[in-house]
């Protein structure tokens, strides 16, 4: 969106509050992981009388091409690349692989243990990664569009990340993992040390404590937007958010 221009986005800006003011079939929507908070279509939404916005950081850095990984991360501190080398070679028995369509065929099998493992352990909660978005992501990777990096050990794959491409920039999405320590960190680092070029790593939503301690990533602000022509659909959503939010609460104070 931010490559628009003024032209494309009033233009956009105005098939859209066409299609939610004419179409009483729309009667709410629910914007994810929106970039710009100050868009027109934002601002549009506004006008609204049920709207609701909050903030959520996502967390990105940039490598550079003269220097294999950690050394082509400029802003690292000695620190970081102490951090990041001591779990490389934590793993030096370890295999680690980057695959596309071309190379292997979508490891479906692997993925769908991987799953299974995490919701058993309850590392992950019963709907993570259901089926309908595995044959998404297939699709995605069938077309090109997503790679994945894989970690075996004695010929059993123990972790899983899929990655987001796009032009110069890499977006790790969905990571599957045995309970091993640190070896989802091992399986981005692994990935990272492949990589031969200026590139943007997104490190996705959320500034958990190992993307900060590895990682040192600068911090942008997506926004998550919510409208209702119905005010009875509002209150139950603001109802929800609360409960999610008390219900979150406790677990961290419980665990």
């Amino acid at each position: 969106v931010s490559n628009l221009s003024d032209t494309d986005s009033n233009e956009i800006t105005n098939l859209f509050k066409e299609l939610i003011c004419n179409n009483s079939d729309i009667r709410k929507i629910h914007f994810m992981n929106f970039s710009d908070k100050n868009s027109d279509i934002s601002i549009l939404l506004k006008n609204f009388n049920s709207y609701y916005s909050k903030s959520i950081p996502t967390a990105f850095f940039n490598l550079e091409k003269e220097k294999e990984f950690p050394y082509s991360a400029k802003h690292f501190k000695s620190s970081n690349r102490k951090r990041i080398n001591k779990n490389i070679k934590r793993f030096l028995d370890y295999e680690s692989q980057l695959i596309n369509v071309n190379i292997l065929k979508f490891p479906k099998e692997d993925i769908l243990r991987l799953r299974d493992y995490m919701v058993r352990s309850g590392i992950r909660k019963l709907d993570f990664f259901n089926d309908k978005m595995i044959n998404a992501v297939n699709e995605l990777y069938d077309k090109e569009l997503v790679d994945i990096n894989m970690v075996s050990h004695e010929g059993e794959v123990k972790s899983i990340i899929v990655i987001f491409k796009n032009h110069n920039s890499y977006q790790l999405w969905v990571s599957l993992f045995m309970d091993i320590p640190h070896i989802s960190v091992f399986t981005i680092n692994s990935f990272l040390k492949l990589l031969n070029e200026d590139v943007r790593i997104d490190l996705g939503r959320g500034l958990y404590s190992f993307k900060v301690m590895n990682y040192a990533p600068n911090v942008k602000w997506l926004n998550e937007f919510f409208f209702s022509k119905n005010k009875l659909d509002y209150i139950i959503f603001i109802i929800k958010m609360h409960l999610k939010s008390i219900v979150k609460g406790i677990i961290k104070l419980k665990f």
